[in-house]
């Protein structure tokens, strides 16, 4: 069974070689999530299998920016426990709704919805698929 953490500081050269969906400033914005618990870890026998990377959307809402699972260890339910652990979390610091989105492509979309975050709009950047937002209260 994986363990559901906070990921710590010395998990920073995984993420840096590990997390693709950070281009700019991606040493800084690491240790900086890292230094403020904002990256959820799943850890298997020592070995970092799954990760929850969030922020503040308009420094007040907790955005999930990304979810990702190692394929062998999908269907499991990792990713529904670290959605829990984050959403429990949350509830600690007395926020009430949490935003998340997906690409129209992706299948994080499903993902989300079965979890109880519903669509509440969506935008359309250059040369990407529609870009659908999320929301859930907690």
């Amino acid at each position: 069974m994986a363990d559901i953490k906070y990921a710590e500081p010395g998990d920073l050269d995984f993420f840096l070689e590990q997390d693709q969906h950070i281009s700019a400033n991606k040493r800084e914005l690491l240790e900086q999530r890292l230094e403020h618990k904002q990256i959820i870890k799943a850890v298997v026998d020592n070995q970092i299998i799954a990760w929850l990377r969030f922020s503040y959307l308009w420094g007040d809402i907790p955005f999930m920016n990304f979810i990702f699972v190692r394929e062998e260890f999908r269907g499991q339910g990792i990713g529904a426990r670290m959605l829990s652990f984050w959403k429990k979390e949350m509830q600690k610091k007395d926020f009430k709704t949490l935003m998340t989105s997906s690409l129209a492509d992706e299948q994080g979309q499903f993902f989300h919805r079965k979890h109880g975050f519903e669509d509440c709009g969506c935008f359309i950047l250059d040369d990407e698929a529609l870009e659908i937002i999320f929301k859930k209260k907690i």
